[in-house]
């Protein structure tokens, strides 16, 4: 297992299968799986850790537990069902009919 430090408040840890983890401040956020792909955590943080995690992973990921992503941090591969994609809401546009 190698940490190293990616940025201000920022450390990822490398496990020795390949498993990436961001950790902001002090908490595992999101993780790089081989053959998953990257998996950030479904529970609201900061603004500042939100913006840790998009800048790290990009754009779409899937999204699983906190207690998944803690899991990995600790070395422990989560064996579960294929994650499920995040999904980016769309404001609603006010729609008016008019005769």
């Amino acid at each position: 297992m190698q940490v190293s430090n990616v940025g201000s408040n920022r450390t990822e840890i490398l496990h020795d299968d390949g498993t990436r983890v961001l950790v902001s401040y002090s908490t595992p956020v999101a993780v790089y799986v081989i053959g998953q792909g990257y998996m950030r955590t479904s529970e609201s943080f900061s603004r500042t850790t939100s913006k840790h995690i998009s800048q790290w992973m990009g754009k779409g990921g899937a999204e699983i537990p906190q207690t998944d992503i803690e899991s990995y941090a600790k070395g422990r591969p989560v064996k579960a069902e294929k994650p499920r994609a995040i999904r980016k809401t769309v404001p609603k546009r006010k729609v008016s009919f008019k005769d």
